[in-house]
């Protein structure tokens, strides 16, 4: 099903300030990963957030990067949080929010920054739940065959040095 604007599928919420002497560098018991707008910025003691969930980054120069985050959460205010409002596939939302290239919507210079309002209008079209589901096994096995093939090089690099040192 098609729309004219992204809202009508899903609502894009920043996320909740946080000072910077409560997030910890280090992960440890009692803990959850802090979200900005570039990914993990660190651990903090509360969540605002459980589930799976694609995250905006949208300040930063890596604004309109796309994450996946499963589990507890805190979403800083340089984060939205796309929350479906319908079924959706988290995966295949992933990866239409990664094909927008939504980094192209950003405004200013020196610290670039994505408008919630501005992406809430942006054309979006949704295919049924089982179309979702189909690209999402063909993705992910997509990116398993990618992972292997990237070790495989890395392996035969690796050999080819070893063999070039056993001649020199």
């Amino acid at each position: 099903m098609c729309s004219s604007v992204f809202s009508d599928f899903v609502t894009l919420k920043a996320g909740k300030s946080k000072k910077v002497d409560e997030i910890q560098s280090e992960k440890s018991a009692g803990l959850y990963p802090c979200f900005g707008g570039n990914g993990i910025r660190g651990y903090v003691n509360d969540y605002t957030h459980d589930g799976e969930y694609c995250i905006i980054g949208r300040q930063g120069a890596l604004c309109g990067n796309v994450q996946v985050v499963k589990g507890k959460f805190y979403a800083t205010e340089h984060a939205v949080v796309v929350t479906p409002k319908a079924k959706l596939n988290t995966i295949w939302l992933f990866y239409s929010l990664t094909q927008m290239n939504l980094n192209q919507y950003a405004r200013g210079v020196a610290q670039p920054g994505l408008a919630v309002n501005q992406l809430e209008k942006l054309a979006f079209c949704i295919p049924q739940l089982e179309s979702q589901r189909k690209f999402t096994a063909i993705a992910i096995q997509s990116d398993k065959s990618k992972f292997v093939i990237q070790k495989a090089l890395v392996y035969l690099n690796n050999s080819q040095r070893v063999e070039l040192s056993k001649i020199a």
